[in-house]
C-alpha cells in the first residue's frame, strides 16, 4: 500500500475518536458527553502549558497527551478508576498495533514508542501526562457540575483524581478546583 493511502486511513481511524463519547460521563447520565478527541485536545493544551513549569519537554508532553487514547479507536473508551491494569494495557497495545499496522516503519515506531512510554509511565513526561489526565477529568466534571448537566454527584471523579495525582503542585490545582466547587 502506498504511504499516502496508509496515512489517510490512519488519519480517518484517528478521527473516529471524535465520535467516541467518554464512557464515564455516559454512565453518569450525561446526555451529550465530551468525546475522547475533545478530552485529548484539552489534555494536550494543558500538557503544553504546564510542562515548562515542571521542567519537562512541553512538545513531548503535548504529543503524549494527543496519542494516549488512540487505541480507543478499537477498544472504545473504558471507564476505570485508577491506573489501567495489565490486561487493559495489553488490549490497548494490540489495538495500537492494528491502528498503526499500515504505516511505514519509521512513523509506526515513533508513535508506538511514545504510546508505550505513556502506557508504561517510562518517563517523567509520561508520569506527568498520566496525572494531568486525571486533572483534566476533574475539570470536565467541574464543567458538568457548573452547567447542571446531571443531577448525579460527580464527586467520584474528583476523588479518583485526588488518589491518582501525586505531584504537590498538581494537587494544589485540584484543591483550588474543589474550592471553586465550594468543597
Amino acid at each position: 500500500m502506498n504511504s499516502e493511502k496508509a496515512l489517510i486511513e490512519f488519519f480517518q481511524d484517528a478521527g473516529k475518536l471524535k465520535n467516541i463519547k467518554r464512557t464515564g460521563w455516559k454512565l453518569m447520565g450525561i446526555k451529550n458527553p465530551e468525546s475522547v478527541a475533545e478530552h485529548s485536545f484539552r489534555l494536550a493544551v494543558m500538557a503544553f502549558a504546564l510542562a515548562p513549569h515542571f521542567r519537562l519537554d512541553a512538545e513531548k508532553c503535548a504529543v503524549l497527551a494527543l496519542i494516549h487514547d488512540l487505541p480507543e479507536v478499537y477498544t472504545g473508551d473504558i471507564s476505570h478508576a485508577g491506573v489501567p491494569g495489565k490486561k487493559q494495557i495489553a488490549n490497548e497495545s494490540k489495538a495500537m498495533g492494528k491502528l498503526l499496522s499500515k504505516l511505514d516503519a519509521k512513523t509506526k515506531n515513533r508513535i508506538s514508542g511514545l504510546w508505550a512510554e505513556f502506557a508504561g509511565e517510562k518517563s517523567r513526561e509520561a508520569r506527568f501526562v498520566r496525572q494531568i489526565d486525571k486533572l483534566e477529568m476533574a475539570l470536565q466534571a467541574f464543567y458538568y457540575e457548573k452547567k447542571k448537566i446531571t443531577r448525579r454527584s460527580l464527586q467520584e471523579f474528583f476523588d479518583d483524581a485526588n488518589l491518582q495525582i501525586t505531584d504537590k503542585r498538581l494537587l494544589k490545582m485540584l484543591h483550588a478546583l474543589n474550592y471553586m466547587r465550594g468543597r
